[in-house]
This record gives C-alpha cells, structure tokens and sequence, in this order.
C-alpha cells in the first residue's frame, strides 16, 4: 500500500532551509532530509568557488530538523565528475562532522567511500554490544 512507501525529502532552496520544520514534518511517511548542494547555492546565488564556509548553516539546519523529528539527514552528493576521491572524503567527513547520517553519491564506484566513513568502526560496534551485555545482565 501507498502508506508503507517511505518518502525521501530534498531540501535544495534557500527557502527549503528557512522552512525546514514544515517540510520535515510534512508526513509520517517521511524517512530522510537530504541537503541540495547545488540548488541551494544557485538559490543563494554563491559562486561554486566559494568554499563551504556558507554550506555549514544550511547543513546544521537539516540535520537539526531531521534529527529532532527523527528522520535521517543526507548530505548532498558531488556532481563533479573530475573530482579527485579526496575531494569525495573531505566533502564526506564534513557532512558526518555536521551530524549527516549518509552521502548521496551519483555513481557505484563512489559508494564504497562513503559507506567506509559512515559505518561504525568495529571498536563503536564492540563498545555497543558490552552496554547491551551490561544492561542485560543488570536485569
């Protein structure tokens, strides 16, 4: 049915950031915030050789948004297909720095980067089944 399909939002507007809180809680079928690098800047009319400086605020607020009403918070994918895989990492570490839950990517080869960063590291993951073990044991 129609009511089990999840839906995935893209926030991509200067004016999709400023009303962030009605789009993220527009349905309870919604899954996910993703940030619109591209669109966003062309709405803010900033100059793609700006830096990221002006992305940081933008970010902060879709995951805010997505975080507070329990959605995941996806950070905007590179559509620059020259770019070097260091520019993915960087571009990926700060998304995660920001609190983003995951990365678009728009080609296959490029998702095992993304993944690499975004999933926990084996010490997150033994860490997290001792507090399980604990937790049981104090029951």
């Amino acid at each position: 049915p129609a009511s089990e399909v999840g839906i995935d939002l893209m926030i991509e507007t200067a004016v999709g950031v400023a009303r962030y809180d009605e789009i993220a809680s527009a349905s309870r079928r919604v899954e996910s915030l993703q940030f619109g690098l591209y669109d966003y800047q062309r709405s803010i009319q900033a100059r793609p050789a700006a830096g990221v400086d002006h992305l940081v605020h933008p970010i902060s607020r879709v995951v805010s948004a997505a975080r507070s009403d329990g959605l995941r918070p996806i950070d905007s994918a590179i559509a620059d297909f020259s770019a070097e895989q260091v520019d993915l990492i960087e571009s990926a570490r700060r998304g995660h720095a920001l609190g983003c839950a995951g990365k678009q990517v728009l080609t296959w080869d490029l998702a095992h980067y993304v993944n690499e960063l975004f999933s926990p590291r084996v010490s997150e993951v033994t860490h997290a089944r001792e507090v399980v073990a604990a937790a049981d044991r104090a029951e």
